[in-house]
């Protein structure tokens, strides 16, 4: 408490002694029949100041320098009240303990005490006015001991009030500073907390310094040794496995606990943390032989939204170990885990979708290749055959060897035909120009130029109008995929296209032939002995615009290839689930 604080205080003690001396002051006077107007004048104009005072100090309001002015004004006060009462003569005399509580409030026992002489002089200064010096020292004597007493009681009494608000005001500060201390402690050790979960993208890692964190923070002393046991429970296949664990023996790392009873059914059903008086007891915990001597356990879940990821779970030797402040401070660890896990399993997500990237580029180098092999190379190799029979005929016979050249001619038209389509199916122009509709129909002008396939599509233009030139073209290559595989694969007459929207948000594509078909078992055999990519290519096509891919055939029954391309983060979920 403030020392304004500690004075307000004492000026509503002296405002209610005022009131009671002033009242006292008065039934004295009219218990004796002496109640002069001049008297009443006093009391009633010393009650209306005690009033002013009592509301302004109710308000919690102070007027300037307001011990010495109540000094002033009270001492003025008793001297008029003895005066006017007659001195010696009348109860008045007792007005004289306005001004030694006044000053034994303000200034303590010394202020008492000097106003306890003070106002027993200037009465006996009165008085020897109206009486003989005997009259006087006989009179004032009791009043005198009285002010003295009263000024050194009132005084000392003060001063002890003082000491114990002093004393409270001494405590509660530093109970603030402590709770601040504490505070800037908190944060620090989140800050560190953040950070170093964070330096590191490595979920193994991670996990490490998790339990690093813990046992530091819960140590009695910087520095100091503490014996905190922690484990970190993760989801894998169905059960809760130890990922990463502190002081527990080499057995309990190769625990898996199906957190199907006890507390971690608990926790993972409520999502909250739970304090548990050792293991014993519990079904699953118990397994665990690490805490068999914990007489205190902490679980608390390592949770993002309403996805579980795992749990930690301390222990400690001594009951109620995990007072609210550190599981406040275990929580934040919680938290900071969870945010740490995310980011090193985001990074490790983008290294396999770049790895992933890499691998489906060098595929599709390797199906330019044999594309080029099984096509316009031989095709190439069949035209420098040709034209070196052509020169041999010329000389022997004219005729032989025109009807060569119309061959070589005709071969080299459609070698060029093939490249061409080749190049479209690499790089179509009109996809960046017009959009895939119109890139779909290109590719079935140029099948059916280039090799007689029939190719029909059934578009819907709107179907692509939200669609980004990059989904575009990854739906562009599954069609195009589709179509080369039925071409030379599956002896179709016709194969078709269609394009539109299943959902407001998520585009349907479809390619279907009306060939020999497959077996869809054989052909997962056949891809995995052979190492075939075709199937595989399509779909981590699909994966990266978050698609959904169904391919349905059996033979004699054409096939069927659907693919969905979800629009927005909430059909990508839908897709998901199914």
């Amino acid at each position: 408490m403030q020392q304004t604080e500690a004075a307000l205080i004492g000026e509503r003690i002296l405002a209610a002694l005022r009131w009671g001396v002033l009242m006292g002051l008065g039934l004295l006077a009219d218990s004796r029949g002496m109640v002069a107007a001049p008297v009443i004048v006093l009391l009633g104009m010393g009650a209306l100041w005690n009033l002013s005072l009592t509301l302004l100090l109710s308000l919690g309001h102070r007027i300037p320098r307001q011990a010495l002015f109540c000094m002033v004004l009270d001492s003025l006060l008793a001297l008029a009240l003895f005066w006017f009462g007659g001195t010696l003569a009348s109860p008045m005399v007792w007005a004289g303990l306005l001004p030694v509580i006044c000053a034994a409030l303000a200034w303590r026992l010394s202020g008492g005490l000097a106003a306890g002489v003070g106002v027993s002089v200037a009465f006996a200064a009165l008085a020897s006015l109206d009486f003989d010096s005997s009259r006087v020292m006989t009179g004032m004597l009791v009043p005198a001991i009285t002010f003295v007493g009263m000024g050194g009681l009132v005084g000392f009494l003060g001063q002890q009030l003082y000491i114990q608000l002093k004393q409270s005001n001494d405590l509660e500060m530093s109970e603030e500073v402590e709770k601040r201390r504490q505070e800037r402690d908190r944060a620090k050790a989140l800050a560190e907390i953040t950070s170093a979960l964070n330096s590191s993208l490595v979920v193994e890692r991670v996990l490490e310094t998790a339990l690093d964190l813990s046992g530091d923070l819960m140590a009695d002393s910087p520095g100091s040794y503490s014996h905190l046991l922690g484990c970190i429970l993760l989801f894998h296949e169905g059960g809760l496995q130890v990922a990463a664990a502190r002081r527990l023996p080499a057995g309990d790392l190769e625990r898996t606990l199906a957190g199907q009873r006890g507390a971690l059914k608990q926790v993972i059903e409520a999502g909250e943390a739970r304090v548990l008086d050792g293991v014993t007891k519990d079904p699953e915990l118990r397994a665990l032989s690490g805490f068999q001597r914990a007489e205190s356990v902490y679980i608390t879940p390592l949770r993002f939204g309403l996805e579980m990821y795992g749990m930690l779970v301390y222990g400690y030797g001594k009951a109620d170990y995990f007072d609210e402040g550190r599981r406040e401070l275990l929580d934040i660890v919680a938290r900071q885990v969870m945010v740490a896990l995310q980011n090193a399993q985001l990074y490790e997500a983008l290294n396999e979708e770049k790895e992933r990237i890499a691998e489906i580029q060098e595929q599709a180098r390797h199906q330019l290749a044999r594309n080029l092999h099984d096509g316009p190379t031989q095709s190439v190799a069949a035209i420098a055959m040709r034209v070196n029979l052509a020169r041999r005929l010329l000389a022997r016979d004219g005729a032989a060897a025109a009807e060569e050249l119309y061959k070589v001619e005709d071969l080299a038209r459609r070698t060029t035909k093939e490249i061409r389509h080749m190049l479209f199916t690499l790089r179509p122009q009109a996809l960046e120009q017009a959009g895939l509709v119109a890139a779909l129909e290109d590719l079935a002008r140029q099948t059916e130029d280039s090799y007689e396939q029939k190719v029909v599509i059934e578009a819907d233009k709107g179907a692509v109008s939200r669609m980004d030139l990059g989904r575009q073209g990854v739906l562009f290559y599954i069609a195009a995929e589709g179509v080369t595989n039925a071409r030379k694969h599956a002896q179709a007459d016709t194969v078709t296209v269609r394009l539109k929207l299943a959902e407001p948000d998520v585009v349907f594509l479809e390619v279907e032939d009306d060939g020999v078909g497959f077996n869809l078992q054989e052909a997962e055999a056949k891809r995995q002995a052979n190492g075939s990519l075709g199937l595989l290519t399509l779909r981590e096509r699909v994966e990266l615009i978050n698609g959904l891919m169904q391919m349905d055939s059996s033979k004699g029954a054409g096939a069927r290839v659907r693919v969905w391309a979800p629009l927005s983060e909430a059909a990508a979920e839908r897709l998901r689930h199914g």
